[in-house]
């Protein structure tokens, strides 16, 4: 069954080669052996000791971002892209896609992937569509939610509870390494109203529906808030701390 699992063929500077099975969900890729699950070793100091960048599995496919001072490139038909020209500096990956990381090669290949995506450009993280021209992100620190358009920020104004909200939810993601998670309904009443007086489930359901309203989600568009029934919600959108 190996044969059907992503791999991925690494080149090193010299021209050695060897393969790598891709058996876990997410893999850190970086200049020290201690420190990152895959040490790409070279003296000169331009690979990052530790995370140069991540390689990992969500519902759209693999991608790949960089965190890098140096920076990181894919490499797709012919054509090169810099992950630190695209937005949040991520891409979902093609089989057959190359990393390129200072001297090192890495070729991604993915037996099992029927459907390509046009380029990484096109790609926004945490499961948008590779099709879509916009996404959105919420910025914590900020307490700012943006819609982003062609890799340019847009702030959005909201009101406070839907704000924290949002907040919450995207705080949640960002803990679980910036994969959606469910957050339930008495988690987020008590992040929006605390000890406050009163039954707020209706008001959490109505706070649901005006989200949805600002990200403007229809029956048939992206999924940017998912109901989970009698449980809580799910938000699908970039966050960043």
């Amino acid at each position: 069954m190996d044969d059907l699992l992503p791999y991925l063929s690494i080149q090193s500077p010299r021209g050695e080669s060897q393969r790598l099975i891709l058996t876990e969900t997410r893999y850190t890729i970086g200049r020290l052996p201690e420190h990152n699950d895959i040490a790409l070793p070279e003296e000169e100091g331009i690979i990052t000791r530790v995370q140069h960048c991540i390689l990992e599995r969500g519902a759209e496919g693999w991608s790949l971002t960089d965190k890098s001072t140096n920076g990181t490139i894919v490499e797709r038909e012919g054509k090169v892209f810099p992950l630190a020209k695209l937005p949040d500096r991520r891409a979902l990956l093609n089989s057959e896609d190359v990393i390129v990381i200072h001297h090192w090669r890495l070729m991604f290949v993915d037996p099992s992937r029927t459907k390509p995506i046009g380029s990484p450009g096109q790609v926004s993280p945490l499961g948008a569509s590779p099709s879509a021209s916009s996404s959105w992100l919420f910025k914590v620190s900020q307490e700012t939610l943006f819609k982003v358009e062609n890799g340019t920020r847009h702030s959005v104004h909201v009101r406070p509870q839907l704000r924290k909200m949002v907040k919450h939810l995207v705080e949640r993601n960002l803990a679980n390494e910036q994969v959606p998670i469910l957050c339930r309904r008495e988690e987020l009443i008590g992040a929006i109203w605390g000890e406050e007086f009163g039954s707020h489930d209706s008001d959490l359901d109505r706070l649901a529906m005006e989200i949805r309203k600002v990200l403007k989600q229809t029956a048939d568009s992206k999924q940017w808030l998912e109901t989970v029934t009698g449980s809580g919600y799910i938000l699908r959108i970039d966050g960043e701390p």
